[in-house]
């Protein structure tokens, strides 16, 4: 009884705070819709991506500082930070992998390491401090630079968070010293997510039966999430 008191309690202090940051995110989509109409022109780069970056920033610190705290490298991020993307949903009596929701597309142009979300996995000890000793142009070496054959982003729109699956600690080395572009290998669309899955800030859920798919893991991407459908809505685009 108790637990289950508590468990509560958590959870309606989860839904109070995802609901504040959807309100936010509300806020400043219709702020900037009023000055696009003042200046007759739309962003380069709209200010929701800002928000996102704002929200996702202490889990990117957290993979950071994850192999130098706890001596150990951070969790797999990309099925712990969005839905499990291995996890089944029921769309039309079949049940389906939410993996084979995902399309890919080309998404030309660059990332910035010292700007975007960017969520690195340094997981060797000797390679993160030789990394962070190494790469850099106010270090002994050159300016960080691309490295076309090892640097790999996987980019996932329409929230434009991306993962590194090669070169974790070199790129790791150019998000700290906020140097460095680099551009994704392959760019993924959760586009088709939203017409099936929703999240209310404590559990990812089906649409269409409210039924429970998975536990949400970071309350802050479940909110990046959500705010990927306002993207959506309101057809915002992102730019690189």
């Amino acid at each position: 009884m108790i637990l289950e008191m508590i468990d509560n309690y958590y959870n309606r202090s989860k839904y109070k705070k995802f609901n504040q940051i959807l309100k936010s995110a509300n806020e400043i989509i219709n702020e900037n819709r009023m000055i696009e109409d003042m200046y007759g022109e739309k962003c380069k780069n709209h200010p929701i991506f800002n928000f996102i970056r704002l929200l996702g920033r202490s889990t990117q610190t957290e993979y950071l500082q994850s192999l130098f705290i706890e001596g150990k490298g951070p969790k797999q991020v990309k099925e712990d930070i969005f839905i499990n993307v291995m996890e089944t949903i029921n769309i039309g009596g079949k049940e389906v992998k939410i993996f084979d929701l995902i399309e890919r597309i080309d998404h030309k142009g660059s990332l910035k390491l010292g700007r975007d979300l960017i969520l690195p996995w340094p997981w060797n000890y000797n390679r993160y401090c030789s990394a962070l000793c190494n790469f850099g142009s106010e270090l002994h070496s050159k300016e960080w630079k691309e490295d076309k054959i090892n640097h790999c982003i996987e980019l996932w729109l329409p929230v434009g968070v991306a993962f590194v699956h090669g070169g974790n600690h070199s790129i790791t080395a150019g998000i700290i010293q906020a140097e460095g572009e680099v551009t994704p290998y392959q760019c993924v669309k959760m586009d088709k997510y939203y017409d099936y899955i929703y999240t209310d800030g404590v559990y990812y859920r089906e649409i269409q039966s409210c039924e429970k798919i998975s536990k949400v893991e970071s309350l802050e991407f479940a909110a990046i999430y959500e705010i990927g459908r306002l993207i959506l809505k309101n057809d915002i685009k992102f730019n690189l």
